[in-house]
């Protein structure tokens, strides 16, 4: 379903390379379970954009937007202040169209959050060399901002602060250090 195109893409976009990333879908929402423009998920019920339209010319809006590869890719579409991140496994979501531009979002009419589903700190897509990776690149600061404040080794922030980081990561990297 996702083409190579695809996976370079999204690969690119977050200074990864394809093998870094997962084959997963994923949905992320505030603390509260809301998103940016105000939808409210609930734990365990579908929740339907009443707006869906499944035209694949369209972009943006009209379904709920959901990542492939990395959770941290929805960040840069979408910044939210401590974000809760889900992998959308199958049966979780009702009909995937992809974006024209092949970034790696998609839209969905439906999704069902479970708790089950919510990414903790040791999760694989959180591996300290990844985010590392993240913290690197040239992408969105927030996005730079979100890895480094789920880095939990001390080497790797220590790394971050004796290294050529943007002088904002190593700030985040400095907080953080002093908060583990």
């Amino acid at each position: 379903m996702i083409s190579q195109r695809t996976k370079e893409v999204v690969a690119g976009n977050l200074g990864l390379s394809v093998s870094d990333l997962t084959d997963q879908f994923y949905r992320v929402v505030n603390e509260d379970l809301t998103t940016r423009d105000g939808f409210t998920h609930k734990l365990g019920v579908e929740a339907v954009d009443p707006k869906w339209n499944p035209d694949p010319s369209i972009d943006c809006g009209e379904g709920l937007h959901v990542v492939w590869g990395h959770p941290f890719l929805v960040l840069a579409f979408c910044i939210r202040n401590n974000p809760r991140f889900f992998k959308l496994p199958e049966g979780t979501t009702r009909v995937l169209v992809p974006s024209h531009d092949s970034d790696g979002k998609f839209r969905t009419e439906a999704i069902t959050l479970l708790a089950e589903n919510e990414l903790g700190e040791d999760a694989p897509e959180f591996d300290q060399g990844v985010l590392l990776k993240i913290a690197k690149n040239y992408c969105s600061h927030r996005v730079r901002m979100a890895a480094v404040d789920k880095i939990t080794d001390r080497k790797v922030l220590t790394y971050i602060l004796k290294n050529n980081y943007s002088h904002r990561v190593k700030i985040a990297a400095d907080q953080r250090l002093k908060s583990l």
